[in-house]
């Protein structure tokens, strides 16, 4: 789908993430219990991105970290009151973050699904004949072998 369409590719997985978190949620009491204690290992590893992404996008009132366009944007406009930031583009940073949360439930719902040895296995079957299909039609489309 990345390679077809991005942006429906970017709104796909975060339905998938979403629908998956959700199954994932009504597993047994059991595997979601043994899934905290190995994600309480990796916490901060999965907090760190965050708290970084979200530093970028707050004003900053000190300048050691900041942007230096900021200054020089501020200078420009004769706005000395103008927020400083480490990003550039909030917006994009935002959104970065939001495909950075979507990513760690994709995953973090994907551990708890696939902790079972036999549905891990079906996953990997499901998902290799679903990508080599797709890969073949994106393919075969490329070399108008179907209609568009």
């Amino acid at each position: 789908m990345v390679i077809a369409n991005g942006v429906f590719a970017q709104q796909a997985i975060a339905l998938v993430a979403a629908v998956m978190l959700a199954l994932a949620v009504r597993g047994a009491d059991a595997e979601l219990t043994s899934t905290a204690q190995l994600l309480k290992r990796f916490s901060a590893a999965i907090l760190i991105p965050v708290v970084w992404i979200v530093v970028q996008i707050l004003p900053l009132p000190f300048s050691s970290l900041v942007n230096p366009i900021w200054s020089a944007t501020s200078i420009a406009l004769n706005a000395p009151s103008l927020p400083v930031r480490i990003s550039l583009d909030p917006g994009a940073t935002l959104q970065g973050l939001f495909a950075y949360l979507v990513y760690v439930s994709l995953a973090v719902s994907t551990i708890i699904i696939s902790r079972d040895r036999h549905r891990a296995e079906t996953i990997l079957f499901v998902l290799c004949a679903v990508t080599t299909f797709m890969s073949l039609e994106v393919l075969l489309g490329r070399l108008d072998f179907l209609p568009p």
